[in-house]
């Protein structure tokens, strides 16, 4: 019994804390150090930003701007929500051009074929594919009154951008009466001058942008929601070890009651009060250690590599973007729910202990 509550605590905290790690990994994983987004100035995230042709002009000038392929490796982008049947939240369309798949070279094609330029076409995230099976090749999504048509899956290493749709730029552009970009991705020369970028940037006149350091960005984006995922993985696993300690209190000591003429001939024959008190604690231990293996064992079971969709929070004002999430059990989560089980089976242990061990020898071994 001992073994079990505590296997369920372990199995619920390890859970928690995989989901935790996996949401703040798909998001921070999705930005490079190499690359700068640039946005209007005062926008939080990108679905609120726009950015003009003419600022996409300039900043194709700027130095410290890297070239791919003999072109400025500079990717204008727009943002539009759309709904899918069995998702939750609203699903990310991104509007790209070729050098937006050239700045991000683990976008990989898994099915089907890249968008076509000037086209209604739509690539889909694996992920998001995981999480609604009718998004597949060949299927029809409407955008804003438009019909539009899915030609190929694709894979980000389980990034945020796997959450999302690709389309052509200027057409999703067209097909939403839009004139203007909502960000612009901007690969670098090194990680070492986004500072002096920032500041030639800023030096533009009249051109109200910034430009945030693409893993930055990701890691404010990834925060709030990581934090908060982090409390409830710990607020339900400590309520639930509560319950499990006092559940171990209550059976340690029955045990020990039931035993106790044991424990009073091995106190007769010479064992004195340290060892008996921490044969029990050793026990109540193995026990907790037992149940943790187990709970963790269910775990990595029932969990590691499932899907997970959520909502993404994106800040005041922004619609909350669907997030797939891959579920990984890492073993630094086994490891914290191993060490929450030690301390559940030795706090739940330590009074009976304590109480068998001063417990008189006469006393212990009178027959009722």
């Amino acid at each position: 019994m001992v073994a079990l509550g505590i296997g369920c605590v372990v199995l619920v905290l390890v859970t928690g804390l995989a989901l935790a790690t996996s949401l703040t990994d798909a998001i921070r994983t999705t930005g490079h150090p190499d690359r700068a987004l640039v946005l209007r100035n005062g926008a939080v995230v990108e679905s609120l930003s726009s950015i003009g042709r003419d600022d996409v002009l300039r900043l194709r000038d700027l130095p410290y701007v890297a070239r791919q392929g003999g072109e400025v490796a500079v990717s204008p982008e727009v943002l539009v929500n759309v709904m899918l049947e069995d998702v939750p939240g609203l699903v990310l369309v991104r509007g790209v051009t070729a050098m937006g798949f050239e700045l991000r070279p683990n976008l990989t094609v898994v099915e089907g074929r890249r968008v076509a330029q000037g086209k209604h076409e739509l690539m889909v995230g694996r992920l998001v594919q995981r999480s609604a099976p009718s998004v597949t090749v060949g299927a029809h999504l409407t955008v804003n009154a438009v019909d539009w048509r899915i030609v190929g899956v694709f894979e980000s290493g389980g990034d945020a951008h796997e959450s999302e749709l690709l389309a052509d730029g200027p057409t999703l552009m067209a097909g939403i009466g839009r004139n203007e970009f909502s960000s612009a991705t901007v690969q670098l020369s090194s990680a070492h001058d986004f500072d002096a970028f920032r500041d030639a940037l800023a030096a533009i006149r009249g051109a109200n942008l910034k430009a945030e350091r693409e893993s930055d960005y990701y890691e404010g984006q990834s925060e709030t929601m990581s934090r908060l995922a982090f409390i409830i993985a710990y607020v339900v696993g400590t309520i639930m070890a509560l319950g499990a300690t006092c559940g171990a209190l209550n059976m340690t000591y029955s045990i020990v009651d039931a035993r106790a003429r044991e424990v009073a001939t091995l106190r007769a024959i010479g064992f004195g009060t340290i060892p008996i008190m921490v044969s029990v604690l050793a026990e109540s231990t193995l026990l907790a250690i037992i149940g943790a293996c187990l709970g963790a064992l269910t775990a990595w079971v029932v969990a590691d590599g499932n899907i997970f969709a959520a909502a993404q929070y994106l800040g005041p004002g922004a619609s909350a973007n669907h997030l797939t999430l891959r579920l990984d059990v890492a073993g630094e989560h086994v490891v914290v729910g191993i060490a929450w089980a030690c301390a559940i089976g030795l706090i739940g242990a330590l009074l009976p202990a304590r109480r068998v061990a001063r417990k008189s020898i006469a006393q212990s071994l009178q027959v009722a």
